[in-house]
C-alpha cells in the first residue's frame, strides 16, 4: 500500500530529505509524486533541486510504492535554438 501525501512529505522530514522549518517543501515533491507526475520544474536551489533530494526522494519514493520523480531547474528544460 503506498502513503498519502501528508505521509509521503513526513518520509522527506523524517529522512533529512528536507527540513521540518521547510517541510512545504516536501510538501511540493510529495503532491507530484502522490499524482504521478513525470517531474517537477523548480527555482528552489536550497531544498528542492539539488541532488540530495533528487537522490533521497527516489529512494522513498521507490520503497513506498511510488515512482521516482523527475526534479530539474527551468534551464535544464528549456530549448533555445539560439544557444
Amino acid at each position: 500500500m503506498s502513503l498519502n501525501i501528508l505521509e509521503t512529505r513526513g518520509c522527506y522530514v523524517s529522512n533529512g530529505v528536507i527540513p521540518h522549518k521547510y517541510r512545504t517543501d516536501g510538501l511540493h515533491i510529495a503532491i507530484a509524486t502522490v499524482n504521478n507526475l513525470d517531474m517537477i520544474i523548480s527555482m528552489n536551489f536550497q531544498h528542492i533541486v539539488k541532488r540530495k533530494t533528487i537522490k533521497m526522494t527516489s529512494a522513498i519514493n521507490t520503497i513506498n510504492g511510488y515512482k521516482a520523480i523527475e526534479i530539474y531547474s527551468p534551464m535544464e528544460v528549456i530549448e533555445n535554438d539560439e544557444i
